[in-house]
């Protein structure tokens, strides 16, 4: 489903380490989905302005992954660095779906850029009441911040 962005973008840089190449020397590639969640968490305390621990512990909430899908464009190796930017894609009552773009430098300009596109990665959340760890509707205050990451549908 191809969108644009309209909405805030989180930007975030994940420089690749010697643990996280496999024998071939590209990412490991379920080492991506770790590197979502790194971002996402920077998001929460970044974008959102309370660390992700806080939100999870002492609010009760969290945002599991249920449902994963990942394009692998092109490898990534041992020190590169990716700019991975976040919007969301999806918002639902229950649950909302993240994007995350990995995107290498240009070797010239040192600029992420699309075409240097390494990783596609969709991750949908669901929202969770921890001790029951139940689906509740998103509180306001976190679907109003997810929401300012929304992009805008192609029809």
């Amino acid at each position: 489903m191809p969108g644009k962005v309209c909405g805030d973008v989180f930007e975030y840089d994940v420089k690749v380490r010697f643990a996280d190449v496999d024998d071939a020397r590209v990412v490991y590639y379920p080492q991506f989905l770790d590197y979502c969640h790194v971002v996402f968490e920077e998001w929460m305390e970044h974008g959102f302005g309370k660390p992700y621990a806080e939100t999870f512990q002492d609010d009760g909430v969290g945002f599991p992954a249920v449902n994963v899908n990942v394009d692998f464009v092109a490898p990534a190796r041992f020190g590169d660095v990716l700019r991975v930017r976040l919007t969301v894609t999806h918002l639902g009552t229950k649950s909302a779906t993240i994007r995350y773009r990995f995107a290498g430098r240009d070797l010239d300009t040192s600029v992420p850029s699309d075409k240097n596109m390494r990783v596609d990665a969709r991750v949908t959340v669901a929202c969770v009441e921890m001790k029951s760890f139940r689906a509740m509707p998103h509180p306001d205050r976190l679907r109003a911040f997810f929401a300012r990451y929304l992009e805008e549908q192609e029809s």
